[in-house]
């Protein structure tokens, strides 16, 4: 068996050939460094004695994720038949337990179909309820966990499902159901929105375009000011996307002087014409108070307005307004709601953000 301080830097140079993609010398690694942890489990069988530490369990924890980044299903069944004996042993704690359940489970989703891996976190999470209580956090971090499951398979539906059972439980008097915004709301990219906007409504007159068009081009060439005047002259003509341009050029003094009062009045303009980019920068100058008092209230009711249309910024400042005190709260529920459709319009980021305020909501329901 090797030694502790043979163990500990062959599971060292695993992770540094992990981190630096040399596949091969990384897995070779990790089997040295998993000599001593099976040795353990092995001499457990034999002689009673059971003496697995956190240090072995870390060397299994590293190896499981390896295993997932490189699809080592031959591999990830070797390690499983060792954990089952690590958790199947009553000489292992229940945090030990607990631990060993969710690395099993990891290994679980490369093969095992969706349905299978969720009820195998069922079962985790109804023994946790009874060893830790319901609203515990290691509890907590089975259902956290069971959400990234769910994401890296692809499941969106059943991680809302999952924060739906979670947000119930810990706000009982949120019942409004999470709903996730349909598909085709995604915005498309900028550069495509404003071009095809301005191509395919029919009120725009030959004259709005060409002035966009070339006002544009006139920016890409360097020629702010020139661009400037252009974008004024469509703005007359009620061009949508000159004026809100506008609303930018005068926030980032663009062929202009930076005047951000002209900037809210702009995008206020682009905004009420139902411009969902000019809704979003008009509510955050509400929210800051730039060009103008500031206005949480006008703040919320214009970020919901993009964010109702799909706009996923609009959609993330709403939510981190509701789990601030900005307004009155914080309102957890309803953050993570507006955070969980802000996930569905592509905002991956989002759904870690949701999981950071389930635990700031199981620690509100334990203080009460």
């Amino acid at each position: 068996m090797l030694t502790i301080d043979q163990t500990y830097l062959h599971h060292n140079l695993a992770k540094v050939c992990s981190a630096l993609a040399i596949p091969e010398q990384a897995l070779a690694a990790y089997k040295k460094a998993l000599r001593r942890p099976v040795a353990v489990i092995s001499n457990s069988l034999k002689t009673g004695e059971f003496l697995f530490t956190d240090e072995d369990l870390a060397i299994f924890e590293d190896f499981v994720q390896y295993c997932n980044e490189q699809s080592l299903t031959d591999e990830a069944d070797k390690i499983r038949e060792c954990l089952e004996v690590v958790k199947n042993s009553e000489k292992s704690s229940p945090e030990i337990i607990l631990k060993v359940d969710l690395l099993i489970l990891r290994l679980l989703k490369m093969s095992a179909d969706k349905n299978e891996v969720i009820q195998g976190y069922k079962e985790v999470i109804s023994r946790s309820r009874e060893r830790f209580g319901p609203l515990s956090q290691p509890v907590q971090d089975i259902y956290i966990e069971l959400s990234k499951t769910l994401q890296y398979l692809g499941a969106k539906e059943d991680v809302l499902n999952t924060i739906q059972e979670r947000l119930t439980e810990l706000a009982p008097d949120y019942t409004a159901p999470l709903v996730f915004v349909n598909e085709s709301l995604k915005a498309r990219p900028i550069t495509h929105r404003i071009l095809n906007r301005v191509r395919s409504s029919k009120k725009k007159t030959h004259e709005m375009q060409t002035l966009f068009q070339s006002a544009v081009e006139l920016y890409n060439q360097g020629k702010h000011q020139a661009a400037f005047e252009k974008h004024c002259l469509a703005a007359k003509l009620g061009n949508i996307e000159s004026i809100f341009t506008l609303g930018t050029y005068y926030q980032l003094g663009i062929g202009c002087e930076i005047n951000m009062a002209d900037a809210r009045k702009y995008y206020r303009k682009a905004g009420e014409m139902g411009h969902l980019g000019a809704q979003h920068h008009y509510a955050a100058l509400l929210q800051t108070g730039l060009g103008g008092e500031v206005d949480l209230e006008g703040a919320v009711l214009w970020y919901e307005n993009a964010s109702a249309s799909g706009h996923v910024t609009a959609t993330m400042n709403l939510a981190y307004l509701h789990v601030s005190s900005l307004i009155g709260g914080p309102f957890y529920a309803t953050g993570i709601a507006t955070f969980l459709r802000a996930y569905e319009l592509g905002n991956e980021e989002a759904l870690t953000v949701v999981f950071q305020y389930l635990d700031a909501l199981v620690t509100l329901v334990q203080s009460e």
